[in-house]
């Protein structure tokens, strides 16, 4: 792979229709964060790295210091053993050629996926707390990121794109090869436009990767299976206009236990005035035929235990001729899904959530009451898989001018006894940042977590941010240093 890197440059310095002339520009980027407790050590962690552009290649290494205590450290230091503090190493080289043309993009090394492999590892949709939540999913295929300042070592992988969009011909082929696992996805996207605003989208990603059975649930349950390879069809679609959107995803996927699983989720938005409505539905139906503790083994040997889950978002947009809007909403989730351990059985849960959000121009104020892990029905086999019903509020306030930026968001959660022995627990939650100057090279964040139980505090943690950015024609740097303590 840094083979095939190093030619794309040597052929993008001799051959100048791979793309436009180089321009180079180094990245420095480092981050470190001091942890002090008073029952603990005090310790460190911390991330370091370099970005290297040529133009159409990218080359970035980073690597991080574990959280260690700082006589570790120290004693590292002394005796010269530099690799005994440094971990999760993680590089990566891309690039574009052909841009003008029919662009080939190349990436390998430590690098994540996302998109339709995302939702390959865990199809449930994610529970939102937002009620006035505005973006729509149009993202599919395989998604791609490569390593940065806060991310973990991956297995090296491989990726690469063809788009054929600029010869007017609507495809879009990728493929991605990851080497320590054995896993492989391709993807195809084809999109068609009926008008500027109104267009049909359409993925199809097809993943092989090898399900492990690491898991004491699945001993627990009598569900052990020896690992094995097993595939998955993956077909998603996007239909989009001003008044209605529409997001429909479907995958048959092998089993290990001998069997096709089939899982669907439909999302749609209806637009109508002042009045907006999201809907969606994900359901497993082949549940009934998989073993009772096991709906679904994902991609990625993840345990899926949601069954179906339904959602209403309902909105009300007021948007005034200065450039005010106000928006109101209220969502509700009801989910089904498999609870317990050595004992299951089936529990249906629900989440609401309604707030407000006002906008200004330079100016937002909103806020939000979630109640959580609501039991509707079922009995859950033990005290350990009943959920922990909350009840959250949450304001927030931004507001920018030329010189700075700043935000603000305070929240309360509160856990209330499940039984007559238990206590209540209760959260509080602060945090607030400013960002400095035109191109807020500085930017200072500060939080406060506090835990009560039955009104005694029970632990807290402050926290302190510094940001400086430096950015020149050919050196861009930022450096991040965060202070934690723990009572």
């Amino acid at each position: 792979m840094k083979k095939l890197f190093l030619l794309s440059f040597i052929l993008q310095i001799f051959f100048p229709f791979f793309g436009k002339e180089s321009q180079f520009n180094f990245e420095l980027k480092s981050s470190g964060n001091f942890y002090f407790s008073a029952n603990e050590q005090n310790s460190f962690s911390g991330s370091g790295g370099i970005l290297l552009n040529f133009g159409s290649i990218f080359l970035r290494g980073f690597v991080s210091v574990p959280k260690s205590e700082f006589s570790e450290i120290s004693s590292a230091f002394k005796s010269k053993n530099f690799n005994s503090i440094f971990s999760d190493r993680r590089w990566s080289a891309n690039s574009t050629l052909f841009k003008n043309t029919i662009p080939l993009t190349l990436a390998a090394g430590s690098i994540s996926f996302s998109k339709s492999i995302g939702r390959l590892k865990n199809p449930v949709p994610a529970i939102s707390s937002n009620p006035v939540q505005k973006s729509f999913p149009v993202s599919a295929g395989i998604g791609y990121s490569l390593p940065g300042i806060s991310s973990t070592e991956k297995p090296p992988a491989f990726f690469c794109s063809l788009d054929f969009f600029k010869k007017n011909i609507p495809v879009l082929v990728q493929a991605a090869f990851r080497n320590e696992d054995r896993a492989a996805f391709f993807s195809s996207k084809t999109k068609i436009h009926f008008s500027k605003k109104v267009f049909l989208q359409s993925h199809i990603t097809f993943s092989s990767t090898i399900l492990e059975n690491n898991s004491a649930y699945l001993k627990k349950n009598n569900c052990d299976f020896t690992s094995q390879r097993c595939n998955s069809f993956f077909w998603e679609n996007f239909f989009i206009s001003p008044f209605f959107k529409f997001n429909f995803y479907s995958c048959f996927q092998q089993n290990p236990y001998g069997i096709n699983v089939f899982y669907f989720n439909s999302k749609v938005r209806l637009s109508a005035q002042n009045f907006i409505l999201d809907a969606s539905f994900f359901a497993i139906p082949t549940t009934k035929i998989s073993p009772k503790a096991v709906p679904l083994i994902s991609s990625d040997s993840s345990i899926i235990k949601t069954v179906e889950q339904a959602s209403l978002n309902p909105q009300l947009v007021f948007l005034t001729n200065g450039g005010n809007l106000l928006r109101f909403g209220v969502t509700a989730t009801e989910t089904w899904k498999i609870a317990g351990t050595s004992e299951v059985s089936s529990i249906n849960t629900a989440k609401i959530a309604a707030g407000f959000i006002f906008e200004k121009p330079n100016f937002s104020f909103k806020s939000n009451f979630t109640g959580g892990n609501l039991l509707i029905s079922g009995n859950p086999p033990s005290k350990s898989s009943i959920p922990n019903k909350f009840y959250e509020i949450l304001f927030g306030i931004s507001k920018t001018s030329p010189a700075f930026s700043e935000n603000f968001t305070v929240k309360g959660r509160q856990y209330p006894s499940q039984t007559e022995n238990d206590s209540v627990k209760q959260e509080f939650s602060l945090d607030s940042s400013i960002s400095v100057g035109k191109k807020r090279s500085i930017k200072l964040s500060g939080s406060l977590t506090s835990v009560l139980s039955n009104g005694t505090k029970d632990s807290s943690t402050y926290s302190l941010s510094a940001v400086w950015k430096i950015k020149k024609k050919h050196f861009s740097s930022s450096i991040k240093i965060t202070f934690k303590q723990k009572n």
